[in-house]
Parts: C-alpha cells; sequence; structure tokens
C-alpha cells in the first residue's frame, strides 16, 4: 500500500491511527524544511521513532511539532530497533506531553543559534536555586555558545541541554541572545503548533478484516484558497 501526504493537511496522529488500525508493517518516513525522521511500525503497533539524534518518546514529540511536512509511508521495512512501547493511544500522549514541552521551551529559546549571556536580572533576585545539572550549565555559558555548543561543552545531546538552559531563562540566570543577522535565515524555529491537535481527519475506508479497501492512496491535496 502507498500512503503519501503532507502535515498539517494530514495529521501525525491520524495516520499513525489509520497504519495501526490496518495492522501495517513498514516505515514512515517524514521530510521537512528543517526537520525529519521516521516512525517504525509492527503489524500495527508503533515500536519507533528517531529524529535527528534522538529516538523514542522525545523523537516521536519532536515529529508531532514540526508544522509542515510530507510524508510516505513505505511497507515492509522493519524498524531497525524498538524505542516505543504501550498501546497506540498511550503512545500519542507520550508525543503530545513531548511535544507541549518542546513549545514551552520555544517560547524562551526560539531558535538554536541563540546565544546566552548570564543575566542582570539574576541581580534582582534574592534567591535562585539551582540544580546540578543546571550549575554545570551556567558554568558553560560565555556570551559566544550557542545551544549546540553548550551541549558539546556538556557532553550532552542537544535536546538535553536547550531544557536546561531554558530553565536558566526562566529562573533569570541567564538570557537568550538573537545570533547574528547571517546565521538568522537557518536557525529560525519552526512556528509552534497549535495547543491542542486538529481534529482527526477523513482516513480511506478500512475493511472489517483490517485491510485497506484500497491497494494504495495518496492523500489529496489541499484546496485552494477562496
Amino acid at each position: 500500500m502507498t500512503l503519501r501526504g503532507s502535515v498539517p493537511e494530514f495529521p501525525l496522529d491520524t495516520v499513525l491511527r489509520f497504519l495501526a488500525q490496518a495492522g501495517k508493517t513498514g516505515t514512515l518516513v517524514l521530510t521537512g524544511e528543517r526537520s525529519a525522521g521516521t516512525v517504525g511500525l509492527d503489524a500495527g503497533r508503533v515500536v519507533d521513532a528517531s529524529s535527528g539524534e534522538d529516538d523514542g518518546d522525545a523523537a516521536l514529540g519532536a515529529l508531532f511539532a514540526v508544522p509542515a511536512a510530507d510524508f510516505e509511508f513505505r511497507p515492509g521495512e522493519l524498524p531497525a530497533a524498538v524505542s516505543l512501547s504501550g498501546e497506540l493511544e498511550d503512545v500519542l500522549a507520550r508525543a503530545r506531553e513531548e511535544r507541549e514541552r518542546l513549545v514551552a521551551i520555544r517560547e524562551v529559546v526560539p531558535n538554536d543559534g541563540s546565544l546566552f549571556r548570564l543575566s542582570d536580572r539574576a541581580a534582582a533576585r534574592t534567591h535562585i536555586e539551582l540544580t546540578s545539572d543546571q550549575w554545570r550549565t551556567l558554568l558553560a555559558v560565555n556570551g559566544e555558545r550557542d545551544v549546540t555548543a553548550i551541549a558539546e561543552a556538556l557532553h550532552v545531546k542537544r535536546r538535553v541541554a536547550l531544557g536546561l538552559l531554558a530553565e536558566l531563562v526562566r529562573a533569570g540566570a541567564v538570557d537568550a541572545a538573537e545570533p547574528p543577522p547571517s546565521l538568522l535565515p537557518s536557525l529560525v524555529a519552526p512556528a509552534a503548533p497549535p495547543a491542542s491537535l486538529p481534529e482527526a481527519s477523513p482516513v480511506p475506508a478500512v475493511e472489517s478484516s483490517g485491510v485497506p479497501a484500497a491497494d494504495a492512496w495518496e492523500a489529496p491535496a489541499s484546496p485552494p484558497a477562496p
């Protein structure tokens, strides 16, 4: 079965529910302007997700946060790993939670090219309590490092450093400054997705046996704007 389309015309959770109901095995490949990843299914169970250096719940949440992407399902390709477990709705619920966390982070750290410096706001506070990981991150802030550079200095994944830096910004310990103008076009973060997932879009009819009614289905193009 060939399955192609795009997000957000067909929300990712809708596509995964359709493939799960059809009992499909294969890999769903998503390609966006600045993000890409895969979701693996085995006999209708979502068992793996990969995006950049992340896998599992973190990767699926990141894919849910992608505002626009093309997707293609490649049947028969067994997932290379198993990084997800649980029933479909549980997997989707965890992905939504991770997506909301990423949206909240992007409210204070708009893009990975932001440069971080110690904040004057700290002087106005009588008490700032930091965890050991936050202290390590604070010591890596020198006004010249961005998210990736700080992650490398700490020897952690970019996602971990991003979360810690967002916590420090909220605590008033550091400020995030815009990257040099020459880097902005490639570093601007994607627009945040809606606060809640869209209504499930219609999907092709599935017979009671769980086998798709047609051998192939391609998501229709969006209608022209009035």
